[in-house]
């Protein structure tokens, strides 16, 4: 096939063509001899195209991110939440922390997530509530939500689950006023919509409430979450405000 010259490569986005650069550089590295029909070093090379591959795709996300937070800016609030929330349910994939990150539990922060592109409830739940802070959305309406989530057409199989809720009014009394943002599904609903979970704890920046008695503590005392926004702080591009 003849093609011209330069057409191909300026039709290629913008991530292919980095990924084809890469084939092309690699190309250009002497190749070591061949013995017994194997090529030597050729599982190495192949592994740092893959890497090199999943470090684009992963900053083509992040890119991706900000552009959509630039976009959001001036929206309207259920456009804010539809749009993050499809943003985070479609580019990341969910994976355990043990087969993402090597421990039984890690908390990403929202950069961490994208440049890895998969994660685990909480991760994507963190990474809305955080881009929910950054486009301004009010503190006090925003509470990642510790769940018992009950399996389809059981009564009894249950499994622990986070999901981010937003409460408009920003007073946390009626579940059925909230909504409700979860990396199972792209729709945003009401959590009224959501007999299958069951709030056990609903915390954010501010404080941690205890869903069955209304009883009220600083986040500090939530140790694991008080380590991570230390963590978000010192990190993050998107800070909370």
């Amino acid at each position: 096939m003849v093609v011209q010259k330069g057409v191909m490569y300026s039709r290629m986005s913008p991530l292919r063509r980095a990924s084809w650069l890469v084939l092309v550089a690699v190309a250009l590295v002497p190749v070591p001899s061949l013995s017994s029909g194997t090529l030597y070093g050729s599982k190495s090379v192949a592994n740092e195209i893959s890497a090199a591959e999943n470090l684009l795709a992963g900053q083509t996300r992040l890119h991706e991110w900000r552009v959509l937070l630039d976009g959001l800016q001036e929206r309207d609030p259920t456009e804010q939440l539809r749009m993050v929330n499809d943003f985070f349910n479609t580019k990341v994939r969910y994976q355990s922390d043990d087969r993402t990150w090597g421990v039984e539990d890690y908390w990403a922060t929202p950069e961490e997530l994208l440049i890895k592109g998969r994660g685990d409830c909480e991760d994507i739940a963190i990474a809305k509530y955080v881009s929910l802070r950054a486009l301004g959305m009010v503190e006090a309406t925003l509470r990642l939500a510790y769940v018992m989530q009950r399996s389809p057409g059981t009564a009894d199989a249950v499994r622990a689950h986070i999901v981010l809720t937003h409460d408009p009014s920003g007073e946390w009394r009626r579940p059925s006023g909230r909504w409700v943002l979860d990396n199972m599904t792209s729709t945003v609903v009401h959590s009224a919509m959501r007999e299958d979970l069951q709030e056990v704890l609903l915390f954010n920046r501010t404080n941690i409430i205890v869903s069955q008695t209304g009883q009220r503590f600083e986040s500090r005392e939530f140790l694991r979450w008080a380590r991570f926004l230390e963590r978000l702080d010192a990190t993050s591009q998107a800070p909370l405000p």
